[in-house]
Formats: C-alpha cells, structure tokens, sequence
C-alpha cells in the first residue's frame, strides 16, 4: 500500500462517496491491517454510513493503537 492508495480513499470519503470510501479502506487494510489511520477512516464510514455499532468498534481497535488521540475518543462517543 501506498500513501496514494490512503490518500485516494480520503479523497472519495471527503467527497461524500462514503460507501466506495469504505471498500477502498477494507481493501487497504487488507494490505496493511496495523495502519490506525485505516482503521479510523474505516470507522468514519461507518458512521457516515449509519452503522454506529460497526464505527464504534473500529475507533475502539484504533484508541488501542492511538489511546491518547482525543479526536478518536470524541469520534467513539459520537458514534
């Protein structure tokens, strides 16, 4: 994986394509399962996408990761 890979999957959940966002990301982080950024984009779409208990599980896995990154922690107790 590369940074261009992640930053084409940011792109499309910026742009609102929250769904194909969300395939790109789970195909990333088959290639690279330990990124936290991964797995927070992963957990955004999700949320974006009305699956809070599927978002809550993915910020809980990247604070294991990131546990003193406050915006996972406010993003957790939004989900």
């Amino acid at each position: 994986m590369t940074q261009a890979d992640l930053d084409a999957a940011l792109r499309l959940y910026r742009a609102g394509e929250f769904a194909t966002a969300l395939v790109r990301a789970n195909a990333l982080t088959r290639l690279s399962p330990d990124l936290p950024t991964l797995c927070d984009l992963r957990a955004a779409c999700h949320r974006a996408l009305a699956a809070p208990e599927q978002a809550a599980s993915l910020y809980r896995k990247a604070l294991t990761a990131r546990p003193a990154e406050a915006p996972l922690w406010r993003n957790l107790g939004a989900a």
